[in-house]
């Protein structure tokens, strides 16, 4: 799947290199454009015709339309007696012949992406406005849709910007914005798209990228944030931080509307519980009743290193257990959890959400949210819950028991 997303994208620079250069106009554009069918496959047309009309089509109905503008633009040769430019014959073929058109408006391809990028940049940031994450965002879904692959969005939020506005003027505050842009844009990829969302408001539009690497992309860029300096006046310089918010397509929400909804709740998490973090959106439904667990288990926290722990309750969203070492708070961690009666560990990512240090004792008591968990391990798991809910509060069943330390191997 992650190459034929590869291969749109770069399908797309090749069209509009043709465009840009009046390829349409030469009368060896057919034989290009089927050559680049040859290389990355019938794609190539639904790019072509929505660069050239911004009409939109799926690879088949659009590599028929491609045949049938050929096939009437021979019938416009025989019929002129002269050569026609295929931009003309599909221009009237889409206005007389399928009626796609009904108001065109002609404009030189390089004043319209002049036009374009002003319509689409944010001056002050250097990066795309609000309009243009529209636009690109239901692009992103509508691939989604056709190769299944992940989507994420990430929502940041520069804190207290208006009392830095204040304290320091706007210059400073303008100065702020374009370090906090910068920091962004060095920790994405090429293809990740980020965005002036309005004011002091960002978005990350993560393609290919599930909620657990969006997680690692946006504190990344939190970090990088936090440790820049803006420079204020008097030759001083001052720090700002940022929140985010993080959710996934179809994970999260089913919809653009859904998924920014769910973005921007996970965002307003980060900002009541402190700023300066980043949180995955998950169900915050606090009907999820907790249960005392004799979960057991081993948290990873970096590559090679693991933890021993035990729950002291559960519930589907997370865990509240015990370990001998503090944990980084927002870090992502993997956990190997072990179930009463049960040979099989299963695994899950989770964010560190809360710790405290345990008075008298050598341990720390860590609440993480369940962030991602294959759907197997999902229904072992809730279906453990659903029984241990299940039992009398007085019964003195072993779900119901605090779990011990397990032994150190």
């Amino acid at each position: 799947m992650k190459d034929l997303l590869d291969r749109e994208q770069v399908i797309e620079k090749k069209i509009r290199g043709l465009m840009v250069r009046g390829a349409a106009s030469h009368p060896s554009f057919r034989s290009r454009v089927e050559a680049l069918d040859r290389l990355y496959g019938p794609e190539v047309y639904p790019v072509l015709l929505y660069a050239l009309s911004h009409l939109e089509f799926d690879s088949a109905k659009a590599k028929k339309h491609w045949a049938a503008i050929w096939e009437y633009r021979q019938e416009m040769r025989q019929k002129l007696g002269r050569n026609v430019d295929f931009r003309v014959a599909m221009l009237s073929y889409f206005l007389d012949i399928s009626h796609k058109i009904r108001n065109p408006k002609i404009i030189e391809i390089t004043i319209f992406h002049k036009t374009e990028n002003g319509i689409y940049i944010d001056p002050l940031t250097g990066l795309h406005n609000y309009r243009f994450f529209q636009m690109t965002l239901e692009r992103e879904v509508q691939r989604v849709k056709r190769y299944g692959t992940p989507l994420s969005l990430v929502v940041f939020d520069i804190d207290y910007f208006k009392q830095f506005n204040d304290r320091y003027g706007h210059l400073a505050g303008n100065r702020a914005l374009v370090l906090v842009a910068r920091a962004l844009v060095s920790s994405v990829r090429d293809t990740d798209t980020v965005v002036r969302y309005g004011g002091e408001e960002f978005v990350a539009i993560l393609p290919e990228t599930t909620k657990t690497g969006a997680l690692r992309v946006a504190e990344r860029a939190r970090r990088r944030v936090e440790t820049g300096l803006v420079k204020i006046s008097g030759g001083r310089s001052g720090v700002v931080t940022v929140s985010g918010g993080v959710a996934q397509f179809e994970v999260d929400g089913r919809t653009s509307e859904e998924l920014i909804k769910k973005a921007d709740r996970a965002l307003y998490i980060s900002k009541s519980r402190g700023k300066n973090m980043v949180t995955p959106y998950v169900v915050d439904r606090r009907e999820f009743a907790r249960v005392d667990a004799s979960i057991v288990g081993r948290v990873a926290i970096r590559p090679g290193e693991q933890l021993l722990f035990h729950a002291r309750n559960a519930s589907e969203n997370g865990l509240l257990f015990y370990t001998d070492r503090a944990l980084a708070i927002s870090s992502l961690v993997e956990l190997n959890l072990t179930l009463p009666r049960r040979r099989r560990g299963l695994r899950c990512r989770a964010q560190v959400a809360r710790i405290r240090e345990v008075q008298g004792s050598k341990e720390f008591e860590v609440g993480v949210r369940i962030v991602e968990m294959p759907a197997g391990d999902k229904r072992l798991f809730h279906r453990y819950l659903d029984q241990a809910l299940a039992e009398p509060k007085g019964s003195p069943a072993k779900h119901r028991k605090k779990a011990r330390r397990p032994a150190a191997r």
